[in-house]
């Protein structure tokens, strides 16, 4: 039975939402460039047993790579076309390849009773948020910029921002995540079933562990407009 329940669309703003309660399928989580999101998707694939999606590209199979197992490795024109018909939750382009999470990968690992995990560019949410994928969507935020500043200097954290090289953050990315932070919360904050700030570890860890539990076990909070 479905019912209304305020949702934040902007700071001060509400609307009302009707929803109901389903079991939800997927458990996403997104956030800043520097949030150790893919360090949380391997601690959840370790503990859980949940799966992570495969990706497509289009670039050559090593020697060392099983198709389908790496990758899904297609032509170029082929992925081109599915992602114009919309088949692609997220994709992008590096060096000169095409790489991207379609639905279908999703739905594979869902038909076979098991929790796909991911861990998206937060453009790809309006993908994502969907009846047909049913996501249970974790904002993993930084905390107060002292805070992450404190924190990430004490654990010797290495920038994410410069991939070619190994060196500690500087004062402007660190200003550079809080910022980007707040931008997805304005724009899609709306979106989120759960926030979860990264200032502890380990409490952050058993937050997050607690939302992977809900996942499994509960039914959950999902516009009735889905189930309709």
């Amino acid at each position: 039975m479905g019912t209304w329940r305020p949702v934040s669309v902007l700071p001060g703003r509400f609307v009302f939402a009707h929803v109901c309660c389903i079991q939800v399928i997927k458990l996403g989580w997104l956030g800043p460039n520097g949030c150790k999101r893919e360090s949380y998707m391997q601690l959840l694939i370790s503990v859980w047993k949940f799966l992570e999606s495969f990706g497509h590209t289009t670039r050559a199979q090593k020697p060392s790579e099983q198709n389908g197992k790496d990758y899904v490795f297609v032509a170029r024109e082929k992925m081109e076309q599915n992602i114009a018909e919309g088949k692609f939750i997220e994709h992008g382009e590096y060096k000169g390849n095409l790489y991207g999470t379609s639905a279908e990968s999703v739905e594979t690992i869902v038909n076979s009773g098991r929790v796909c995990v991911l861990s998206p560019h937060w453009q790809a949410l309006k993908m994502l948020r969907t009846p047909r994928l049913r996501p249970y969507i974790v904002f993993i935020k930084p905390p107060l910029l002292e805070r992450l500043i404190e924190t990430r200097t004490a654990a010797s954290a290495r920038s994410t921002f410069d991939k070619e090289s190994s060196r500690a953050f500087t004062e402007e990315e660190f200003a550079d995540i809080i910022r980007s932070s707040n931008r997805i919360n304005f724009l899609y904050g709306y979106m989120f079933d759960e926030e979860i700030v990264n200032a502890d570890l380990a409490t952050a860890l058993t937050q997050l562990l607690r939302a992977a539990w809900r996942v499994q076990s509960e039914p959950l909070w999902v516009p009735a407009s889905w189930v309709q």
